[in-house]
C-alpha cells in the first residue's frame, strides 16, 4: 500500500514538473488574474457541457431500454395462446369468444386508460369481417404520450381485462431526449363471435 502510495506520489510529482504542465498553469494564472469572470464563465461552460452530455446519454440508454422492453412484450403478447373450448358436436376447437359490443369494448378500453393515466389522441376503431374467418375483428388504435411504466401498465391491464385482445404493433419514439414522455403509437385486436350484434 505504501509503494502504491508512492508510485503515485512520485507520478504526482513529475506530471507537476512537466513543461506541459508549467505551461497550462503559466497561462491559467495569467488569464485568472487578468480576466477572473471569464475563466469562472469558461469553466462553468465546460462543466454545463459535461452534464449535459451524461444527461443526454443516459436519456439515450433509457428510450433504447424502454423501446426493446415494448418490443419484447409485443413478442410475448403475440406468442401468448388463446383460450379455446372444445365444440364436442363437431369435435373441434373453438376460440372462447364475446358477443361483440362496439360500445362495450370502447367503454373498457376507455375505462382502462383513464384507471392508468394514460391520454389518448387520434383513436381509430375499425371492424374487419373476414369471409374466411369464424371470428370478428376490430382493430382499435391510437397515439399516446405518457411515460414508459404507464404504457407498460396500460398493456398489462388490457391483457388482463380484456383477455380477447392482442397487442398487434407498437412504436415508440422520444422526440426531445430529456422529455420523460414516450410518443408511441398502438394497434390492438379484439375479437368476437361471427354471429354477435352491438
Amino acid at each position: 500500500m505504501s509503494s502504491f502510495k508512492g508510485n503515485v506520489a512520485g507520478s504526482l510529482v513529475l506530471m507537476m514538473k512537466s513543461p506541459i504542465f508549467s505551461f497550462y498553469s503559466f497561462h491559467l494564472g495569467r488569464l485568472w488574474r487578468a480576466q477572473p469572470l471569464v475563466l469562472c464563465a469558461v469553466i462553468t461552460s465546460l462543466l454545463t457541457l459535461l452534464v449535459s452530455a451524461f444527461v443526454y446519454f443516459q436519456q439515450w440508454q433509457e428510450t433504447n431500454e424502454a423501446v426493446s422492453n415494448l418490443q419484447r412484450l409485443v413478442a410475448e403478447t403475440r406468442r401468448k395462446p388463446v383460450s379455446v373450448t372444445p365444440d364436442k358436436s363437431r369435435e373441434v376447437a373453438v376460440p372462447d369468444l364475446p358477443v361483440f359490443s362496439s360500445a362495450e369494448l370502447v367503454d373498457r378500453v376507455n375505462q382502462i386508460a383513464v384507471g392508468v393515466g394514460i391520454p389518448f389522441d387520434e383513436v381509430s376503431y375499425r371492424l374487419e369481417a373476414g369471409a374466411s374467418t369464424p371470428y370478428l375483428r376490430y382493430r382499435v388504435t391510437f397515439s399516446t404520450a405518457a411515460k414508459y411504466p404507464l404504457i407498460r401498465r396500460f398493456i398489462d391491464q388490457m391483457a388482463m381485462n380484456l383477455p380477447h385482445t392482442t397487442l398487434d404493433e407498437i412504436s415508440c419514439s422520444r422526440d426531445d431526449i430529456p422529455a420523460a414522455a414516450l410518443s408511441c403509437d398502438l394497434s390492438f385486436s379484439a375479437f368476437f363471435h361471427k354471429d354477435g350484434h352491438g
